[in-house]
């Protein structure tokens, strides 16, 4: 009543918006919880797998040969358990490991813990923290990971799961 709208207008009628880039939007945790929200139910699985640091939900280490069936065994559980009707399909899981971990390589191996001569498919992963590193560059923010109680955050587990 006593001018103050008139002060707010010379004041944004003078500020130099030269300053500001409208456009850089500030990396705040409230920024990355909107982004983890947002992820699609593939990233969203796969990001569970990078914070437990285990490449599977029935084992403790990453595994860095693991079959492609066990792996989408282990999205559609996760899927299941938390009521998502509308899961990806194996080749959608697969563009979006892709998409999410760049250094992965598909290749066809024997089952030597059953002695099946068969050849399975299977996805090789780079080690956790390369996994991670992508994530949080996909993401386009920096994620406070787990640290783990040894110290080893990329500790890479020996094990093939097929």
């Amino acid at each position: 009543e006593t001018g103050g709208r008139e002060a707010l207008l010379h004041d944004l009628l003078s500020f130099d918006l030269s300053t500001v880039n409208l456009r850089l939007i500030p990396k705040t945790s409230a920024l990355l919880e909107q982004k983890i929200r947002s992820l699609d139910h593939v990233e969203s699985w796969w990001l569970g797998r990078l914070m437990e640091g285990a490449t599977t939900r029935d084992t403790s280490s990453w595994c860095r040969l693991i079959s492609k069936a066990r792996l989408a065994d282990d999205y559609l559980q996760s899927a299941d358990r938390i009521g998502i009707k509308r899961r990806a399909a194996d080749i959608e899981m697969g563009l979006a490991m892709r998409k999410l971990v760049p250094r992965i390589r598909e290749r066809r191996t024997v089952d030597d813990a059953t002695l099946d001569t068969r050849r399975v498919w299977c996805w090789e992963l780079p080690s956790l923290d390369d996994c991670r590193a992508a994530f949080t560059e996909a993401i386009g923010q920096a994620i406070a990971w787990p640290v783990d109680p040894g110290g080893e955050t990329g500790r890479e587990g020996g094990k093939t799961l097929l």
